[in-house]
């Protein structure tokens, strides 16, 4: 598996993932304010500026894509059948203008809200073979342009709206049926929010092979998720084995972009140089002291929040605050812990000190308490935490695009 933490060459940025914060234009450019070399916008975010003014800004900002996004949305009534052929076949050529390596195909679901306007159904099996029969319609036209497709499946969640191919098994199935030569015209983009809970996963990425392997996206799958479109988290933040997926991309040859794509409220909610900052893995790796692999990476950088204590209450120091600070930064340093706080994607100058009788900020209704103390955190300051109750740390801070919240009593216990 290659090692990021010397370079981030290979991390992309989806647009999504910034899509509230600025225009095309505006994201280009502060993704090379901020050294990220990859991204892979949106098609409604190219159109929003112009096709023109977004090559412009790919060339301007010496930029490279990891793909385009996206291409499908096959399944409609009979009537629509000339507008999504007209539609995809646009989309190859924008994934043209602008040196897309590959158009990501969302397939589309059931009529109704594949193509709104159309008669509705509920027949997956019908939808599933206008699938089949738009990529195939599609492809012939790419072939002339020599741009590869790559479909990608999503989770069951989306299979009314948004996909009816939902494992990465069914993507390539297709990919055999049309295009059994495997002429690298008709791949996959594996999203590991989609896949990571399928128990054929591992055997169907190897059965992929490097050929087959077109894009691939990371993000974080959240315990609970409140929107199953648009609560992603940041890598780390949540339960998917990310090592682990990349680990298997990479061993069938796969060295393309490592592509974070993350919808988010909470990170749309922040300022995009505060989302960007700090992409320089040279930076973190010498201040974190270990070596730190992609995905690893970006985690690391907002999960320093996490490591913070959210007070005397929850670790009963409360009277012992500062002194148990000093003597905990040996045992944290050990750990893989610098004394730098997180800022944005990467470490800031560190976090605000608070004083002692500073009150928390509690969550309001409906938010998520993303910054959970970890277990081995609270071991190191002679507490377990209790299984029985997940909840019980609701409110700890929030460090990094999640916001800045400084321990009461305790000043800059290090980021990890």
């Amino acid at each position: 598996m290659r090692d990021f933490s010397q370079d981030h060459r290979w991390l992309s940025l989806n647009t999504a993932t910034v899509r509230k914060q600025g225009d095309f234009v505006a994201i280009a450019q502060a993704c090379a304010k901020h050294g990220i070399r990859g991204v892979s916008p949106w098609r409604d975010q190219v159109a929003t500026v112009g096709l023109d003014n977004a090559v412009k800004a790919v060339r301007d900002n010496d930029l490279e894509l990891s793909g385009y996004c996206r291409g499908g949305m096959f399944v409609g009534d009979s009537s629509r059948h000339s507008e999504i052929r007209d539609d995809n076949r646009r989309c190859v050529d924008e994934a043209v203008a602008l040196g897309a390596p590959c158009i990501v195909l969302v397939v589309g679901g059931l009529p109704q809200y594949s193509r709104p306007g159309s008669a509705p159904s509920k027949s997956i099996i019908n939808a599933r073979a206008q699938v089949d029969d738009g990529i195939a319609e599609m492809m012939e036209y790419a072939k002339q342009a020599k741009m590869p497709l790559a479909i990608e499946p999503l989770h069951p969640a989306y299979a009314a709206d948004r996909a009816c191919v939902n494992t990465t098994e069914q993507a390539l199935d297709i990919c055999d049926r049309l295009d059994p030569n495997r002429t690298g015209m008709l791949g996959v983009a594996l999203d590991v929010y989609h896949i990571w809970w399928d128990p054929e996963l591992l055997p169907q990425i190897a059965r992929t092979g490097k050929d087959r392997m077109l894009a691939f996206h990371v993000c974080d799958w959240l315990v609970p998720t409140t929107d199953i479109l648009n609560d992603r988290g940041m890598m780390g933040d949540g339960v998917i084995d990310i090592k682990s997926v990349r680990a298997a991309v990479e061993a069938q040859g796969f060295a393309g972009y490592s592509e974070i794509e993350i919808f988010s409220h909470d990170w749309w909610e922040k300022p995009i140089d505060e989302v960007l900052a700090g992409w320089d893995p040279a930076r973190v790796a010498a201040r974190l002291g270990f070596y730190l692999d992609g995905a690893d990476l970006l985690r690391r950088r907002i999960e320093g929040g996490r490591r913070l204590v959210r007070g005397a209450e929850l670790v009963g120091i409360r009277a012992h605050a500062h002194a148990d600070a000093a003597a905990t930064a040996g045992g944290l340093e050990h750990h893989g812990v610098s004394d730098d706080g997180c800022r944005g994607l990467g470490l800031g100058d560190g976090l605000q000190h608070s004083g002692a009788g500073e009150e928390r900020h509690t969550r309001g209704l409906g938010e998520r308490p993303r910054a959970v103390l970890q277990t081995e955190g609270l071991e190191l300051l002679g507490r377990r935490t209790d299984p029985r109750e997940p909840r019980r740390l609701d409110g700890a801070c929030r460090v990094g695009v999640l916001g800045e919240e400084a321990v009461p009593g305790v000043h800059r216990i290090g980021a990890r």
